[in-house]
């Protein structure tokens, strides 16, 4: 009895290892585990020009490319369906995120989902092809030759003419709407305004802001706040593009920056 008990223990055991751990898989099987497998708990840290060090963990969404083509060929899953599709090596594949050494892939328009190195993509050379044109001096434009102005002699009137002035039909102490320049909840936005200016996030100044919006209220995490969207330039590796920050408005203050899409708070 003894015996047996033992024997399922070991059984349990050398199951879960090789759901879990694909090097006791190996162990156990003599299969040797995946190159995805392998790079699940990878860090890949790139060595850039001009001695810039870059850990790929630390880009967000918006920070990488949207494609990348594959140096090999691969099998992508939908979980759903229970259905397994081949990709053949140079196809170009839809980049979803980041996880360790892998990029996990996805066809176009498909639910389909595959991981697979990033050294088996061309990922890693897009990056660094984007941080060189970044860096790379700028060509030198000649300056044009100096020419003399063209000044052209204009007759003078015979009389001065008077400057007709139309009178305004708002009194002159009356402020314009805030709503009206603003697109939306004044206070709101003036709230994300006076974060903004005040320093208390980092990420972008006043000077990089295109808008700002307010869009409501809305539940976050079971809390209740007013929600606000700028839209602001910021220089990322692959040149300047146009980011967006939402903030959850309560009590007339920010509470906090978030990624519109992932819910990632910003600093």
């Amino acid at each position: 009895m003894k015996a047996l008990f033992n024997l399922t223990i070991m059984a349990v055991a050398g199951y879960f290892g090789y759901l879990v751990e694909p090097n006791l898989r190996h162990v156990l099987t003599g299969v040797e585990p995946s190159a995805a497998e392998k790079a699940v708990n990878t860090r890949v840290m790139l060595q850039l020009e001009g001695g810039v060090q870059l850990d790929l963990l630390s880009l967000t969404a918006d920070q990488l490319p949207s494609q990348v083509t594959v140096n090999i060929g691969l099998d992508v899953v939908n979980v759903g369906a229970r259905q397994m599709m081949r990709i053949e090596a140079g196809s170009k594949l839809k980049l979803l995120r980041i996880e360790g050494g892998n990029a996990v892939v996805s066809p176009a328009e498909l639910d389909f989902v595959g991981r697979i190195p990033v050294d088996q993509t061309d990922l890693l050379a897009q990056i660094t092809a984007a941080h060189s044109a970044q860096v790379a001096p700028s060509e030198s434009v000649p300056a044009p030759e100096s020419q003399a102005p063209i000044v052209e002699e204009k007759a003078e009137p015979e009389q001065p003419v008077a400057p007709v002035v139309e009178p305004s039909n708002r009194p002159a102490d009356e402020p314009v709407p805030a709503a009206a320049a603003d697109g939306g909840n004044s206070d709101v936005v003036q709230v994300m305004k006076d974060c903004v200016t005040a320093g208390q996030i980092k990420e972008f100044t006043p000077q990089q802001v295109l808008d700002w919006k307010s869009e409501g209220d809305e539940l976050v995490d079971g809390e209740k706040f007013q929600i606000g969207v700028v839209s602001y330039k910021a220089e990322t590796i692959f040149g300047i593009k146009t980011l967006q920050a939402k903030a959850l408005v309560r009590g007339g203050k920010v509470q906090r920056w978030v990624r519109p899409k992932s819910g990632v708070e910003i600093k």
